[in-house]
């Protein structure tokens, strides 16, 4: 097995810890462009390891609407892991009942 000289290693780390701060900051742009193009009529909340299931029981008494936050976010999943800024639309469509049409 070969190994890699000290001062590669140190630039792949470098170049390594880049992406990671350039990933997070990507991540906030999408957050603020999700924002800016939300509806005016819609809210925005924190979560940890949100629940889209949850949130829209709570919010709209139909966990099916799931789909309408995942649409909003731009979400797949309806289990999120993390801190996440999520932009829950106060008027909704009519039940898809549970399917994701992305």
């Amino acid at each position: 097995m070969a190994t890699l000289p000290n001062n590669e290693i140190a630039e792949n780390l470098t170049t390594l810890a880049n992406l990671y701060l350039l990933q997070a900051k990507l991540g906030r742009i999408k957050a603020n462009l999700l924002l800016i193009n939300s509806p005016d009529n819609a809210k925005t909340a924190t979560f940890i390891n949100p629940n889209l299931f949850k949130i829209a029981a709570d919010e709209y008494g139909d966990a099916m609407l799931w789909t309408e936050i995942a649409k909003a976010n731009n979400l797949i999943d309806p289990m999120q892991d993390g801190i996440v800024k999520l932009i829950i639309p106060s008027k909704v469509a009519q039940s898809s009942g549970g399917i994701l049409n992305a």
